[in-house]
This record gives structure tokens, sequence and C-alpha cells, in this order.
């Protein structure tokens, strides 16, 4: 640029002009060069066109005289052009201007011309990428014959001879648009031969200088009526159309060479005439008879100008949508509306750059027109789609941001919302928070029930491309707003839905302060509203991550929502799902309360147990496996601790079963006969009532049965074994069954027990079906104290006790398993300790497979011994195989039966269990 200023500074063109970067050459031997550039005073862009006068007075291998011919014929061309005014002819914006340096004038903005394009780049310091890497598409070589056609038409009828159409002499601009020029030997029809300074003659030598090439019209191109007659005539321009075409698909490449020397382009003419259609196969087949019909060597069998351009190859549906398209602006608006809602369904036909180029354009000039406004839109919302961001920006933003302010039409609005998340992926940056936002904004709000309706529909489908803190400062409130102050159920639904897609955009903090206030001043109670805010409430609740809590559900939600399950317009299935949902609510509520009352209380004894070692108590926590010492922080893990603790019990357990065993074959004999009347008086509810008294904190104070016979009484803190922290259970923890029905008796029905929590009490053995306990809904076995029979005496005087019925945690022994317990017989005989009642070992419910009754390993069937169960059969364990039966339980064969007459099996649920009679028919042992 700045070279061109320097060196042609005094040219009025150069002055008033910006130049930049050569883009081009053109003209007769492409001797001007085109420079990009800008009109300072409208900051218009432009093409500057400059040739070097002074470079050309520099060569001495030219004579003067040729020198200036060739300036003669340099300004002659932009002479004539200025004369000119048509679309297919290239404009001048600025004159022709000279000085000692050089000549200069402006013309419209182009992109190359069509030899450079074809690989022709003479004159050109550097060729542009763009240019080089060109290809020109079928389609775009159709189009700008059919312009260069209108231009030949528009010459011939003014009886204006072009004379040197050729691909120098032709540019295209940045719409791909072909343009005329080059009319340095442009002549009226009537006036020729009339001057001599017209008149051109050709050498019978090959031109070689550059120059000499400049000063005549191309002879390749040259019609034979020039030569013949030395006269043209308008369609000799035809002639060399012909030419033309054939460049466009050979490079430039010309039929026949004949360098400038007429004798070789006279024999070029006879091969010329005498070839056939098929001699231009490199042409598609439409335009081969065309070619061969624009060559014939007399004028009057050539086609017109206008007849050329209606020929069939130009008749195809893209075809007449780009010629429609350029002369749009003649075209009434009903006939501009009908075509445009047509032209979606051809776009996917058109090449991309054709499309942006020929297409986009005249598109972009209807929007300007308010009626055609909403019809134009649509192709180019279409268009924009294909289009890169570097594309948007460029070619459509800027004349679209004064679109987007457009409420009326309302199509114009619901075509931008249908396609907001493309103005928001492609839009810069820096200008979406001013133009493109503003459109939903106006969306949202719009007194258009139907565009309102539009916009909450759509407005989930981009919520990824929205900005948070947009969303909660704007969009939410417009939201909220629409559902708020509408009197339409369809918007307020809408809004509900809407609100319900987008919570997974939100936060804990934005549902707490705006959303669930908002709900909870919804204004209507109409179904489908009704249905939308259960349908909101359910997923704000379904997830933590929104920050329900049990308060606001208490406090808030579940007052507002209970009432709507009672409305009179709801119908059976929305009722259900209504009181689901409170459901879902309720038990949300009692969960977070549970486990938080869970956690307090697990606390509350972790502190009292360290009082009692502060007091000087034992730690039954062994230290050194709380913390592991290679993690990345210790953890108290409760769990182990527990089993290590339970395991050193049944280590002491074991050793005193070893002992035991002697003195349980002795008491056997004593304990046989006791044995049927107290099966008989369990059985006929008359017998001893066993109860258990747990004080606070839930320790059992119930004696061993024969305290006074070798039988011990654990203190409290021995018979504790584990405590459940955090759901961690051991095996002293399992309480089985909540709720025990009286022995011999139906038990009472379970609920929804499950391994768990609530404390329970164990009904008396032998008491009436009646007396058993209620039901535990939600109880679990395991996790809270259940409590034995006590250190009471049945009506053989004989303790029976000392536990929880079934081995819970805090007891130490019981019933039915557990740590050392007795049981006396009859006269207050003793039952040697070391065993449960029912076997197993350190408080396990029919746990072990060796399990016996009144000792820990028995032999089943010993005369004189404590009979009891076969080895490997628990007594009444889970298993194919449990149950009382096979073995009476004093050591004598019994048929197995299913049910005894007046006393069941407490039925937990294991397979083929059945209970073993003993002493008759009147009772059983449970």
């Amino acid at each position: 640029m700045n070279r061109i200023k320097s060196a042609f500074s005094s040219n009025a063109v150069i002055k008033e002009h910006d130049v930049g970067e050569q883009i081009a050459s053109a003209g007769p031997g492409l001797m001007w060069k085109v420079h990009k550039g800008t009109f300072r005073a409208q900051r218009k862009p432009v093409s500057v066109w400059v040739f070097d006068k002074k470079a050309l007075m520099a060569d001495k291998n030219i004579d003067k005289k040729q020198k200036e011919r060739l300036i003669a014929v340099l300004k002659r061309g932009p002479l004539e052009l200025v004369k000119l005014k048509h679309p297919a002819v290239l404009a001048i914006t600025y004159p022709l201007a000279e000085s000692k340096e050089s000549l200069a004038f402006a013309t419209e903005p182009i992109f190359s011309s069509l030899a450079n394009v074809l690989g022709k780049t003479d004159n050109m310091d550097r060729v542009p990428l763009n240019v080089r890497d060109f290809q020109l598409l079928e389609i775009e070589i159709l189009m700008g014959l059919i312009q260069l056609s209108a231009a030949c038409s528009f010459l011939h009828q003014a009886e204006m001879i072009h004379g040197n159409i050729t691909p120098n002499n032709i540019v295209m601009n940045q719409h791909g648009e072909w343009r005329l020029c080059g009319f340095e030997f442009a002549l009226h029809s009537k006036y020729q031969g009339t001057d001599e300074s017209t008149r051109i003659e050709y050498p019978e030598t090959n031109i070689v200088n550059a120059v000499d090439k400049a000063c005549l019209p191309d002879l390749n191109y040259r019609a034979p009526e020039y030569h013949f007659s030395g006269l043209g005539e308008v369609r000799s321009d035809i002639y060399s159309l012909a030419h033309v075409i054939y460049a466009c698909h050979n490079n430039a490449a010309p039929i026949a060479d004949c360098h400038g020397n007429v004798l070789a382009y006279q024999a070029n003419l006879e091969t010329i005439s005498r070839s056939a259609a098929t001699a231009f196969s490199s042409l598609p087949l439409a335009l081969q008879e065309l070619v061969k019909l624009m060559l014939n060597t007399h004028p009057s069998v050539r086609p017109t100008a206008e007849d050329f351009g209606r020929a069939p190859c130009f008749d195809n549906l893209q075809i007449q949508c780009l010629r429609y398209l350029a002369t749009i602006y003649e075209k009434t608006e009903p006939n501009k509306a009908k075509f445009m809602k047509g032209l979606p369904k051809v776009l996917p036909e058109f090449p991309k750059r054709v499309v942006l180029k020929k297409v986009l354009p005249p598109l972009l000039e209807e929007l300007k027109n308010s009626v055609m406004m909403p019809f134009a839109l649509v192709p180019v919302m279409i268009i924009a789609e294909e289009c890169s961001v570097v594309e948007f920006e460029t070619l459509l933003f800027d004349h679209l941001v004064p679109i987007f302010e457009v409420t009326e039409p309302v199509q114009v609005q619901s075509i931008f919302m249908h396609k907001f998340e493309l103005l928001l992926t492609k839009s810069p940056k820096s200008r979406v928070n001013q133009h493109v936002y503003p459109i939903l904004e106006r969306a949202l709000s719009s007194p258009v029930p139907q565009m309102q309706s539009l916009a909450l529909q759509l407005l989930p489908q981009f919520q990824n491309a929205l900005d948070f803190a947009l969303m909660k400062a704007a969009i939410l409130p417009l939201v909220q707003a629409a559902c708020i102050n509408t009197q339409r159920t369809d918007v307020r639904v809408q809004s509900l839905v809407c609100i319900g897609s987008l919570l997974p955009s939100f936060d804990k903090w934005l549902m707490k302060e705006s959303i669930l206030p908002f709900l909870l001043k919804l204004p209507s109670r109409e179904p489908g509203v009704v249905m939308a805010f259960f349908g909101v409430i359910k997923m704000a609740v379904s997830d933590s991550k929104y920050g329900v809590t049990a308060e606001m559900i208490a406090n808030h939600l579940l007052p507002f929502s209970v009432p709507m399950s009672v409305l009179p317009s709801l119908n059976s299935e929305q009722v259900t799902t209504v009181l689901a949902i409170c459901r879902t609510l309720l038990k949300a509520v009692h969960d977070e309360r549970i486990e938080a009352l869970k956690e307090t209380e697990s606390m509350q004894d972790a502190a009292k147990e360290t009082v009692g070692i502060a007091n000087g108590g034992s730690a039954r926590v062994d230290v050194g496996n709380v913390f592991e010492q290679d993690g990345p922080s210790p953890v108290f893990d409760v769990g182990a601790a527990a089993r290590a603790a339970a395991q050193a019990d049944q280590e002491a357990e074991k050793r005193k079963e070893a002992e035991a065993i002697a003195a349980a074959a002795r008491v056997a004999d004593a304990f046989v006969t006791p044995a049927a009347g107290m099966g008989a008086q369990f059985g006929d509810g008359s017998g001893a009532q066993f109860k258990s008294n747990v004080r606070d904190g839930g320790e059992d104070t119930a004696s061993l049965f024969g305290a006074a016979s070798g039988g011990s009484t654990r203190s409290p803190r021995t018979q504790r074994k584990s405590r459940a922290y955090k759901g961690v259970q051991t095996a002293d923890d399992a309480v089985i069954g909540s709720s025990m029905g009286a022995f011999g008796q139906p038990t009472s029905q379970l609920g929804n027990s499950a391994f768990g929590a609530t404390q329970s009490t164990s009904n008396s053995f032998g008491a009436p079906a009646a007396a058993t306990l209620p039901m535990f809904d939600s109880s679990v076995f395991g996790g809270s104290s259940s409590t034995g029979g006590s250190a009471q005496t049945s009506q053989m005087g004989t303790p029976f006790g000392g536990g929880s019925v079934f081995g819970s945690s805090p007891s130490s022994g019981g019933v039915f398993g557990g740590s050392p317990s007795s049981m006396g017989g009859a006269g207050g005989m003793p039952m040697p300790s070391g065993g449960s009642v029912f076997g197993g070992s350190q408080g396990a419910a029919y746990s072990t497979s060796q399990s016996s009754m009144g000792g820990g390993m028995a032999a089943s069937g010993a005369q004189g011994g404590m009979g009891g169960f076969p080895q490997g059969t628990s007594g009444m364990g889970a298993g194919p195989s449990s149950g009382f039966g096979g073995m009476s339980p004093f050591g004598q064969p019994q048929q197995s039966k299913p049910q005894s007459a007046q006393g069941n099996l407490l039925d937990l649920g294991f397979p083929s269990s059945g209970s073993g009679g003993g002493g008759g028919n009147s009772g059983s042992l449970i």
C-alpha cells in the first residue's frame, strides 16, 4: 500500500482511495493490476485498477509508438465503460485519472478475473491463496454465462459490439457474479470501418511481445467475419462466447491457439468448422451442441444473445432459482412470498459456496422489507445453520441485528426462538448479552400467549448454552412472572413444566430462595397446574442436591400439597398420583428425621460409655484396631471393635462350656420327669409367665436359673456385648422376632418388620394368643434391645430367664441363645450354665449347627442325657432340616408333625420346620 502511494501519489484516484494489496490482473494482455481499496470519503470497499506508465516508459525494448498505442488502448476501455450501466457490466465508481506515472480508476469490488481463476496469472506479484485454490463449479459457470448473455443482449440492443470477449475481460465480484469489462475494442455496428484508427490488422507471424498482444483483440476468440470482410456484427460476440465456454472447462486453453498469427488462425477456422459436436467432449453434454452452433462460420446461424440465455442447458431447478433471485427485486410481493416458501426444499441441492455468494445476498436484501421479512428469514436461518462461526459473524450477524428487535409480525420472534441456540453459539460472544438474550426476554414477556408458550417450550432445549448468572437474574424471574400473571392455563402449565426441565441447572440456594417460594404462590388449582406442580416437587425431593430438607417439607410443602388431594376437579388417576407424591414427601421427612435421631442416640451412648471409663470402668474397645495407621485419615471402626469384644467373650464361654458338659449329664435324668409337666402347663396356657424388666439404658436385670446351685449372675456392664453404631451389628445384636406370641399359640403378625431397630418385649410363655404384642410397623430385628424373661419363677417354682428372649444386644443370655444362662428343673434343680436353652453361643438366636437343649454339645438320644436335637441340626435354625422333628426333645424317637394339637412352632419363614411332640398331645415344647 505504501509503495503504491509513494509511486503514484500524484494520481487523483490514489489520493482519494486507500489502496491495498493486489488481488487480480485483468484487461487486454492482463495489463491492469487490480488492488483492494476503500473509497476514503464514503468508506466503501472498491477495487482500484492501476497501470504503471512509468515502468512502460522505462522499457527500452518497446518503441515509443507502440507504447503510446498501448496507453491509448488502455485509456479507451474505462472511458467506454463509464458510459454503460447494466447489472452484468462492471460498474465504474471513480472515473479514469491519468498522471505522469500511472493510469487508474476504481470499480465495484471484484474477487478476481476469470483468467486468474482459470490459471492465467500474468502481471501478478503474488497470487492470493483463495484465487490459486479456486475451482469453478458447473453451476457457477452456467450462471456466469447467463450473466454474460444478459450483458451481450444489452450491448446488442444498443447495436454495440464488444469485439474482445475473453477470460481476460471478464471479472467475478465478491458474490461470484460475472461482470463484462474490457471495452477497448468496442464499436458501434454502424460506425465500423469509418475510422482508420479502428482498423485492426494482424501479422502473419506469431506475436511474442506482451505489449503487441495487448494492442490487438485476442485472435483466438475473434470471429471469422472480421477476417473475411473486416467488419463484425453483434453475433460476432456469440462466437467469442463459445470460445469462453470452452476455456472455462479447459483451464483457459483455447480450442486452437494461433499465437496471433493470422495464417495459423485461418487454418484453425477450417478445423473448427468441420469438427463435430463430439469434438468438444470436455464440455457437459448439454453444452456440446450449443457450442457447435455458436461456432458456425455464418453469423446468421448462430443464436442471438437472448436465444443463448434461453438454451435448454439453463433449464433446471437450481438455475431457475438463481435466476429468480438475481431479478427478485423485479417481482411482486405475493410472488416472492410463494417462492421463498418453497426455497428451503431446494437449498440442500446447492453447493455451500453458491448458497453463500448467490442465494444469501438477495435474501438479506429482502429482510429490509417488513412485509417480506418473515418469509425471507426462514431460508436465511437455514443457511445460518450450515455456516461456520466466522461465516456467520462476517456474512449474517450484522444484517440480523436490526431484525432481533422486531416484534411485529410475531412470526419473526417465533423464528428466532426456534433458532435461539444457534444464535447463542454462533454470535460474537461480546455481543450476545446486548443483542441475543433480549430476544428471549421479549418472547417471555410478550403479550401474545402463543409466543410466551413457545418460548417456555423451547427454553429447556438450550438451557446448557445459557449463562447461569443470567438465568438466575433475568430468565427465571420472567418464567415465574409468566406463570403468575397469565390468565391462560396452558401458559401456566408450560411455565411449571419449563421450571421442572430447568431444575438440573439450579442449585440448592436457588431452590430455597426462589423456586419453592414461587411454587407456594400458585394462584390456581386446575388439574394441569396441580399435576405440573407435583411433577416439580417430585423432582426436587428426589435429588439431595436441591437441598429440600425435612423442615421445608413439613412446614411448607405438605400443608400446601395435601389439600390438593381432595380437589373435586381431579380424577382418580390424578388423585392417586398426588397421594403417592405426598407419601414420598412423608417418607423423606421420616428418613431424614430417623437418621438424625439415630446419630444423636449413638453419640449419647458413646458419651455415656466415655463417662463410665472415666469413672474407673474398663474400655471394651481395643484402641489399636480403631485407627488405621497407614490410611489417609484415622477412622473409628465400631464394627471391628464390637466383633473383637464378642470374640473375647466367646473364648471365655467355651472354657465354661467344657466344665458344664459333665454337669449337664447329671442333671438330665432329674430333668426328664418334670419336663412333661412343664410342657403341659405351657400348652394349656397355665404355665409360668416369663417377663423381663429393662432398665433405662436397656440392661437386663434377670438372674440366671439355679444361681444358688452354681449359676452366676453377670453384671450389666458384662452383659452388654456391643452397641449398634450407625447400622453396625454383630451376632449379639440379632434379635430374631419383633413381636413374639405366646408359646404354644400362633404369633402376632409381624407387620412391616425387618432386621433393624425398635425395642420389643416378649410375651409370656403359654399366654393366650390375644395377649400378643401389638404390630411393629417398620420395626427391625436386632437393632435395639429386646428383653427376654426376667428372673421369675414358674408354677413349678423354677426360675427361667436371665437375659433377652432372643439374645438382644444389651442382654447376655436368653431363652433362644445368648451368653450363659441356666435353667432349673422341677423343685429348683439347677441346670448347668454354659449353654442357652435352645443352643447356640454368645447370644446367637437359632445359630449353631450343633446346639442342644440344656448344654453345649450333648449327644442326642443318650439315655439319661439331655437328648434334644440330632447333631448337625439346630433347634430352631434355618435350613431344610430345622425344626423339632426326628428325635423327641428328651431323647426318644417321635414322629414329626407339622403342628401340635395346641401349639405352633414360631413361624419365621424357615423351610421344612415343624414341631415335635413331647409328653402327649396336650402340649409342646414351644
